[in-house]
């Protein structure tokens, strides 16, 4: 019998943890079998399982990424010019500072499956198990079987000044009952402001529609938004470089809008998930417990997806983190250096050295990589699709 397959058959137990559940902290063990969970609590018996230890442990969701161009985890933070009146007059300055600098040329020269490979690792190395690409062929990123839970759409669009593309993928997606993803109201002055009002105009929103960014978006048109039963994705830290502001995300919230986070791409974001969690109770003014909600269950129900909770019969995607907590709302605060495991699909895909033998045991075929200066493990089939990574980011780019 193949090895990996055995070893999905047999029950494991991580035990002895702190688990986030429910939306608060309680102590229990949580038992994996064929990808999911199959109990939360006091494990009753021991025999023919294999054992991890979680003691001194933390065990949480994985983080949902509602937004993220994977493609860009090459580059550095640029925005030389910010604030900026809207993303467009961003996008214009950066790839004219772009071109001329042919370091940031030869960086987009980098095979787009090993770019999208660095994105993958960006997102593990905070305890993302779920991301939303929104960029390049979707087929592209799903056949190269990344280890991460990949939410890909063929309607997207970057900007509603993209009129024809919109149009199209917008009665494409509305057919086809498919999500129809495109940023949108990224802006504080000028005509961009007014591009959600235009999206109704156009009868572009609906309930499969998903605004990123909508930082102008007013409260009427919010209003608009919950009675489309549309979704909204906010990017904190990138909203503050571009603009100098970000959305209110109480208004969001307190509407019962579907809203989720992301982390837009190292271009203008700070660090990855960990810290838009808590950007969004910072500068988006959310209370902790709701940002938590926001990065697991929210952002699934904006994409549609079933994961974001740690309950029997759902997908084993959860995080390990060498931490302790007194109370659910302490795990804002979480760090990226405290990440001790990420399972995805019951599968180990990232640990530290310290659980390299764990990652062994549980049928996979550990690797290092060095990012910053600090060791990681990872499947050896994904350590060789990420290549040589800090070759083109020695400190680790955009990674912490």
């Amino acid at each position: 019998m193949n090895e990996s397959f055995a070893h999905s058959l047999t029950p494991v137990i991580f035990f002895g943890g702190t688990v986030y559940v429910n939306d608060t902290l309680c102590h229990a063990d949580v038992t994996v079998r064929h990808g999911q969970i199959v109990h939360v609590g006091r494990a009753k018996s021991f025999r023919g399982v294999r054992m991890v230890d979680a003691e001194g442990c933390i065990i949480c969701p994985g983080w949902v990424n509602a937004h993220d161009h994977l493609d860009l985890s090459v580059y550095p933070r640029l925005a030389p010019n910010a604030p900026y009146s809207d993303g467009h007059a961003w996008g214009m300055d950066v790839l004219g500072h772009i071109a001329n600098n042919p370091k940031w040329v030869a960086l987009g020269t980098i095979p787009l499956e090993r770019r999208l490979a660095w994105g993958v690792l960006r997102n593990l190395l905070h305890g993302v198990t779920t991301v939303s690409h929104h960029n390049a062929p979707p087929d592209l990123a799903t056949r190269l079987k990344l280890p991460i839970r990949l939410h890909t759409t063929r309607f997207w669009v970057h900007s509603v000044r993209e009129i024809r593309r919109l149009h199209r993928m917008a009665v494409l997606a509305k057919t086809l009952r498919q999500p129809l993803i495109l940023h949108a109201a990224e802006a504080v002055s000028g005509l961009a402001t007014r591009e959600i009002a235009q999206l109704f105009e156009w009868g572009s929103i609906n309930d499969h529609t998903i605004l990123v960014h909508a930082v102008s978006a007013s409260p009427d048109e919010l209003d608009s938004i919950r009675k489309k039963n549309a979704a909204l994705v906010t990017c904190v830290t990138s909203n503050q470089l571009v603009l100098g502001n970000c959305a209110d995300l109480s208004a969001w919230n307190g509407r019962k809008i579907r809203s989720g986070l992301g982390t837009d791409s190292p271009l203008t974001a700070v660090g990855g998930m960990l810290d838009e969690i808590q950007a969004a109770v910072t500068l988006g003014g959310l209370s902790s417990t709701d940002a938590l909600r926001w990065a697991t269950v929210g952002g699934a129900q904006v994409l549609r997806l079933r994961v974001g909770r740690l309950c029997p019969g759902w997908p084993a995607d959860f995080v390990v983190y060498r931490a302790r907590a007194t109370c659910a709302e302490e795990l804002v605060w979480l760090r990226p250096d405290q990440v001790e495991l990420v399972c995805v699909r019951g599968k180990p895909e990232l640990t530290i050295g310290a659980r390299k033998n764990e990652m062994e045991q549980l049928g996979r075929t550990p690797k290092s990589v060095v990012v910053g200066g600090n060791e990681v493990w990872v499947d050896s089939t994904f350590a060789d699709c990420l290549g040589n990574f800090n070759a083109i980011h020695p400190a680790g780019g955009g990674t912490p």
